[in-house]
């Protein structure tokens, strides 16, 4: 059973929104690069280019693209998308300073961190427990401030990683639509409902679905400053969050 396929069973998705998650892994997976990361978009048929300027930028896409897939159940040592996940994380892991550190900028590294620890505490993989102990320590001991931290440090504790006794996991702040989306869903009740509809009509209705290669991405508009990797990306995490993906 599919990753998709499994959440749509939890959540009561629809077939439609299945299909729109099932297409948007499909699309980032075809457009990873032989190196694992995500980053410079071909401009075969309506797949546009974007410019990416530093490490820092690749490591972010492939951050935010990775969360996508363990997000919405698929994992590094199985499922369809197993190959895909693999090389990604092993981007990630090439390229942790010995302090645990992950990118230049907070966002980024919080963003990497997450993707470790929930890799880590989905799979228990022995592997991953190094680089997201690593990354953990590296983020408390920097006072690291990043909207991604909450999510990250609560998958750490979930999968027994090493968070301090004591330590208050902050909420996370609503300047980010995933943050602000994931919070409105532990709320439940209405607010989630109508959170649930905006996505649907969201992404559903803006996705790609001709017959090219754009199939199952987004418009770079939907995310300028990532382009298309990352408006595919968002999406297919809203879908996930539609199908009750909690972290």
């Amino acid at each position: 059973m599919t990753g998709p396929t499994r959440l749509a069973n939890r959540g009561g998705g629809k077939p439609e929104i299945v299909r729109a998650l099932t297409d948007a892994l499909e699309w980032l997976s075809r457009h990873q690069t032989g190196g694992g990361c995500w980053g410079v978009v071909s401009n075969r048929d309506d797949c546009s280019a974007i410019s990416v300027e530093s490490v820092d930028e690749w490591l972010a896409l492939t951050g935010l693209s990775l969360l996508a897939f363990v997000r919405s159940g698929h994992h590094h040592a199985f499922g369809p998308h197993a190959a895909t996940v693999r090389s990604g994380i092993g981007y990630l892991m090439a390229r942790q300073e010995p302090s645990g550190q992950v990118g230049a900028s907070p966002s980024t590294h919080g963003l990497a961190m997450l993707v470790l620890c929930e890799a880590y505490r989905r799979t228990g993989a022995q592997i991953l427990r190094g680089a997201a102990q690593r990354a953990i320590d590296h983020a408390l001991a920097a006072r690291i401030d990043s909207p991604w931290m909450g999510p990250a440090l609560e998958a750490a504790r979930a999968g027994g990683l090493n968070v301090p006794r004591g330590l208050t996991i902050p909420l996370e702040r609503p300047d980010e639509l995933y943050p602000l989306l994931l919070t409105s869903f532990r709320s439940g009740g209405l607010a989630w409902r109508d959170d649930r509809a905006w996505i649907e009509e969201l992404t559903v209705e803006l996705q790609d679905r001709g017959a090219g290669c754009a199939r199952g991405s987004w418009r770079p508009a939907f995310a300028p400053q990532g382009g298309r990797v990352a408006a595919t990306a968002i999406g297919a995490l809203l879908l996930a969050l539609y199908f009750n993906a909690h972290p």
